[in-house]
Formats: structure tokens, C-alpha cells, sequence
């Protein structure tokens, strides 16, 4: 009967680069969730990226480093991200319960890379980060502003893009297509900041979804 009932659901489906909350067991769950009330504790993670497909029901999603858990996970533990939002009635929040800070379970090495997402209210800068005693396997894509106690290393990435930038410019120019600047260290830092003043929804008196 299981079989049946299984063949007959209807899953939502997930694209790479799509944002989504990951339901993980309890004792997965940060040291911040420890010792309160299990049933208060939230269920679903993240925002996380899904990094590909696993067959018909299954994503790799991309996973902290220091998160010793396998990251293969059933579409049933997935839902979409939506930015501050949260349902009350089932103690689960869609807000980032990651957060990163500088200490000696989780450093940062090396800025890689950078790109723009998009969600549905505003667009994030996120850096690929090499972390210090992991493999490249284990690099993780992190929103600027988690990247607050590392912005030296922002900072020092943006400035390595320069020599790049203009040999950049000149094959936009030579191929008559528009140039887009990468951020700069400076712009970089000020997005930090801008970021700390932006007023969420709420704030703001925009409707939440």
C-alpha cells in the first residue's frame, strides 16, 4: 500500500542553485538548539543551495563544512527558501540559522569566487569560501554578510580581481558587449554596510508573503 501511495505523491521538484530549507534530526541540529525543549527546537536549516539532481526524488545539497553528515537528502526533508518568513504553528522558521563566525571549528582560508542570487524581495552577494583544513570539495558558497569577521579576506580578493578586470574590459570592448565591474574592496565594504541598514519587510512595512 506504501508503494502505491508513494508512486502517487506528487513532489515539488528543485533546480542547482535553488535555495531551500533542510529538515535534519535533532541532534544535528546547532549546539544553539541544545538543551531547549524539543519541542520548541526548529526543524528545518538553512537557507541552503541544492548542487544537483540524485535520481528522481533526491538533492545533494551543500553543506557546511563542519556539518559531519551525510548531504544527500529526500525531496520529503526539502522545502523551498522564502525569506523572512516563518510558520509559528510548526515551529519552523525559513530564516538563516547559519551563521559564521571566527572560531577554530570553522576559519576561513581563501576567497575564491563571487556571484549575485536572487530571491524574490532582493538580490545577495555570495563568495565561495576555501576553509582552512578542508578539501576543495568542501568549499561553500556564503552570503556577504556572514562574511563580516573574514572582510580582510574580502577585501584581499577583490583587490587579486583587479589585473583581471581590465584584460576583462578589453575583450568586452574588442567584442562591442557591455562591461559589468566586479565589486571592488571598497565596494565590497560598503555593501557590508549597506547590508546592516537595509530595513527588512517588516521594518519597512512591506507585506510578507
Amino acid at each position: 500500500m506504501k508503494k502505491y501511495a508513494d508512486q502517487n505523491r506528487r513532489f515539488i521538484e528543485f533546480n542547482a542553485g535553488d535555495l531551500v530549507m533542510v529538515k535534519v534530526p535533532d541532534p544535528q541540529l546547532s549546539k544553539s538548539s541544545r538543551g531547549r525543549n524539543s519541542r520548541l527546537m526548529q526543524k528545518y536549516v538553512g537557507p541552503l543551495p541544492i548542487m544537483k539532481r540524485i535520481g528522481t526524488v533526491a538533492y545533494r545539497i551543500e553543506l557546511p563544512p563542519w556539518w559531519k553528515i551525510h548531504n544527500v537528502f529526500h525531496v520529503s526533508q526539502l522545502k523551498k527558501y522564502s525569506a523572512d518568513r516563518e510558520d509559528d504553528a510548526r515551529n519552523q522558521s525559513s530564516r538563516p540559522q547559519l551563521e559564521l563566525t571566527k572560531t577554530k571549528e570553522k576559519v576561513a582560508e581563501a576567497i575564491l569566487n563571487h556571484r549575485v542570487t536572487r530571491t524574490a524581495k532582493r538580490e545577495h552577494t555570495e563568495y565561495l569560501v576555501k576553509w582552512k583544513g578542508c578539501s576543495s570539495e568542501e568549499n561553500t558558497w556564503e552570503q556577504v554578510t556572514n562574511l563580516k569577521a573574514f572582510l580582510p579576506l574580502v577585501e584581499a580578493y577583490h583587490a587579486s580581481q583587479a589585473p583581471r578586470t581590465s584584460l576583462s574590459q578589453v575583450e568586452e570592448n574588442v567584442k562591442g558587449r557591455p562591461h559589468t565591474r566586479p565589486l571592488d574592496a571598497h565596494s565590497a565594504a560598503q555593501l557590508l554596510n549597506l547590508a546592516d541598514q537595509q530595513p527588512s519587510p517588516t521594518d519597512a512595512g512591506l507585506p510578507q508573503s
